[in-house]
């Protein structure tokens, strides 16, 4: 039996094994009939495939538009990076520019600019003179340095040390003084009509040559910031309006599962098509194959010889199972029956055995009987006795 079984598994699983060869090839007809428009096929199944290939290209366009925008995007978002990183390189030129043009201003100053940096002016000419002195006692204190004692030279280092560092505080002042100087006068416009008319000191013009021109690129790159930003904002529109609402992400997996279900139903049109179209020419019953028309395009050809010979196999196949089956039913009839003989064969035993133990209880019970007569009439006797 467990053979037999055996038998069927392997059985069963050819089976399994052809139908899908054969629902393969139905697939592969229906990829050739379908877009070749052949007459065999159902008018509504052509239309059909059309009406597929047509949303299919639609959902791709879509996809395409997507990724085309979120590149567009990504690009524009990189522009706008780089654009920043050039206006905060260029804005970090200012103090450089400020303080080049404040010292050439305090070098050629005039009454006419006293409105405009005047005091900033005094301020520096009262720190050069302080520098200057400071500079002139850290000389001095370091000529005399060389002259003194170990304890002495230790403690005046020390204290020539922090008058540098008082001189650089009082440079780095003078810097920001220059600085100071050179952004007020630039951006109060004092000296824009001398500056058109060119008339200014040839070191004062190329000054303000240098802040007109950093100022003209500061204002072109923001120009640039802008139209980077807006081109952003009219994709990110764009993005937006296509399919469902949400992140780029969300719409490219929807349009992806869109596309996946398409494709499904494409799979399921080329099978049914191909099932179709060759069930003219391939039977379930394992029939003679039928002679295939002439004018068949002659890979389709083969695939039906081929579909045909395989349902054959199929057929064949399954008879061999049912016949397996049908060999185990009868087995199990002739076990049934067996069992049932053996059963009357030892019901008959019990029958014989209680038929002697039935005759051996009707002796028994007629000695009883008697025996109980007995006992009636002595008792009887006695109850006379004592009446």
């Amino acid at each position: 039996m467990k053979k037999q079984q055996m038998s069927i598994h392997d059985l069963e699983k050819e089976v399994q094994e052809i139908v899908l060869h054969i629902e393969e090839i139905e697939k592969n007809i229906g990829t050739i009939v379908l877009p070749a428009g052949d007459s065999r096929v159902l008018q509504e199944d052509l239309l059909y495939f059309t009406s597929l290939g047509n949303d299919q290209k639609a959902i791709m366009n879509s996809i395409a538009s997507l990724e085309n925008l979120q590149s567009q995007i990504t690009e524009a978002k990189a522009k706008q990076k780089t654009i920043q990183e050039r206006i905060t390189t260029l804005s970090s030129e200012w103090n450089e520019k400020y303080t080049i043009f404040g010292k050439t201003l305090v070098a050629n100053y005039n009454p006419q600019m006293a409105s405009v940096i005047g005091q900033t002016y005094t301020e520096i000419q009262a720190l050069l003179s302080k520098i200057e002195e400071l500079e002139i006692q850290f000389e001095t204190d370091k000529s005399a340095l060389e002259k003194q004692g170990f304890f002495t030279k230790m403690i005046n280092q020390v204290k020539l040390s922090s008058l540098g560092t008082s001189i650089s505080a009082q440079k780095r002042r003078l810097e920001n003084l220059y600085t100071s100087a050179g952004k007020t006068a630039y951006e109060s416009g004092a000296l824009k009509k001398e500056y058109d008319e060119r008339t200014l000191d040839i070191l004062i013009l190329q000054s303000l040559d240098a802040l007109g021109s950093l100022s003209e690129e500061i204002e072109h790159e923001k120009k640039n910031l802008d139209e980077a930003s807006r081109e952003e904002k009219e994709l990110n529109t764009a993005l937006e309006s296509i399919g469902v609402s949400g992140s780029f992400n969300k719409k490219l997996e929807h349009f992806s599962n869109r596309l996946l279900g398409k494709q499904n139903e494409l799979l399921q049109l080329y099978k049914k098509t191909g099932h179709e179209y060759i069930s003219k020419y391939v039977y379930a019953d394992g029939s003679k194959p039928v002679k295939l028309p002439s004018d068949l395009d002659a890979s389709v050809s083969q695939m039906i010889k081929e579909a045909q010979k395989q349902s054959a196999s199929l057929y064949v196949c399954r008879q061999k199972i049912e016949i397996l089956q049908l060999a185990g039913q009868i087995s199990e009839k002739e076990k049934s029956i067996a069992s049932m003989q053996q059963s009357i064969i030892d019901n008959d035993v019990r029958i014989s055995r209680l038929q002697v133990q039935n005759a051996d209880f009707a002796e028994k019970i007629t000695a009883q009987a008697n025996e109980k007569d007995e006992l009636l009439i002595k008792k009887a006797e006695l109850e006379k006795s004592i009446s």
